[in-house]
């Protein structure tokens, strides 16, 4: 998963750039930023597609910190209207993660009172 990895560091700062495409937080971006992110993004989640394991979670049948950590890509992308569903494998494994019992979204376990991101709607 090191490809996966260097992609997923490089867009752990980068979700901003779609927020701020989609007019949802004050910044703006130039068109060559953007498509250079979801150039990066479309390979983290083509990566990790190609090498999801056929067992339930990342390491083995149960989850681990391994499938919290990379969890932790999706809900950013799903904010950004980042459609997950060309990756079935990735689709499915996040359909676990969230239907384990206590899943909480991450946004809602965040202080979002002082978030300056707008509603999509």
């Amino acid at each position: 998963m090191r490809g996966y990895n260097g992609d997923r560091v490089h867009l752990n700062a980068s979700w901003g750039f779609y927020l701020g495409q989609q007019s949802r937080l004050p910044i703006s971006v130039e068109p060559e930023i953007d498509a250079y992110i979801r150039q990066r993004a479309h390979r983290m989640f083509s990566s990790l597609e190609h090498t999801m394991p056929d067992s339930d979670f990342l390491v083995g049948t149960a989850p681990t910190i391994a499938d919290l950590c990379n969890y932790g890509e999706v809900p950013y992308a799903r904010l950004c209207d980042y459609d997950l569903s060309q990756w079935p494998k990735v689709n499915a494994w996040c359909g676990r993660i969230e239907r384990l019992p206590d899943y909480r979204d991450p946004f809602d376990l965040l202080p979002m009172q002082d978030a300056e991101i707008k509603s999509a709607s």
